[in-house]
């Protein structure tokens, strides 16, 4: 779903990883971003993952890394 919506914490922890390009390696090892909590999951999201829970708030909010490029 292209549009969700991404809280300011997340947004910026994704920049990050994008500008210090760790974003590689957050794809390679299948891992999510909470939109919610901007909280990483580590290997357990497909590339296109939508919606899993996240481990740090326990919200169903976590992106695999390639979708949640697609939303920043």
């Amino acid at each position: 779903m292209q549009g969700e919506l991404m809280s300011k914490a997340a947004r910026k922890v994704l920049a990050e990883a994008v500008i210090d390009g760790s974003i590689a390696e957050h794809m390679e090892e299948y891992n999510g971003l909470c939109f919610h909590c901007g909280a990483w999951t580590y290997g357990m999201c497909e590339p296109d993952a939508r919606n899993y829970k996240c481990d740090e708030c326990g919200l169903y909010k976590v992106f695999g890394a390639e979708e949640a490029i697609i939303n920043l």
